[in-house]
C-alpha cells in the first residue's frame, strides 16, 4: 500500500537565486564605462516544484512546475530604486496548489523611494 501525499504540499521543492551587485566601490569588471554605471544589482532565480495533489485521495494532480525569473534594480539617485523584473520566463502554463491558474510570462516594473 502506498501512502497518500498531503494535499497542496509537493514532495520536493527547490529554490535558488544568483545575484550580482555593483556600485562605485565595487564596479563591474568592464573598464571605465562600468565605473560610471548607477549602483544596482542583477539576479536570476529558479523555483522547481514537484507534482502535488489537490485532494486527500490524491486524484487531482498538479504537475511539476519549473519557474524561472530575472530582474535588475538600479539606483539612479540616493534612495530612489527602479526595478524591472520578468517572471515565469519559460511561460509555463500551470496551476498553483489550490488549482488557480498562474500567470504566464509576466513583466513588472517598480519605482520605490527609501528613507
Amino acid at each position: 500500500r502506498t501512502a497518500t501525499q498531503l494535499p497542496g504540499r509537493p514532495a520536493h521543492e527547490a529554490y535558488g537565486r544568483v545575484e550580482l551587485g555593483w556600485d562605485a566601490e565595487r564596479p563591474l569588471p568592464l573598464g571605465d564605462a562600468a565605473a560610471r554605471l548607477w549602483p544596482g544589482r542583477w539576479w536570476f532565480d529558479a523555483n522547481i516544484i514537484a507534482d502535488n495533489f489537490l485532494d486527500t485521495a490524491n486524484t487531482q494532480l498538479v504537475p511539476r512546475r519549473d519557474l524561472f525569473g530575472t530582474g535588475v534594480t538600479l539606483e539612479p539617485i540616493t534612495r530612489l530604486k527602479v526595478t524591472f523584473e520578468a517572471r515565469n520566463l519559460t511561460d509555463d502554463q500551470t496551476r498553483d496548489a489550490l488549482d488557480f491558474p498562474l500567470p504566464g510570462r509576466s513583466f513588472y516594473g517598480t519605482v520605490s523611494w527609501g528613507f
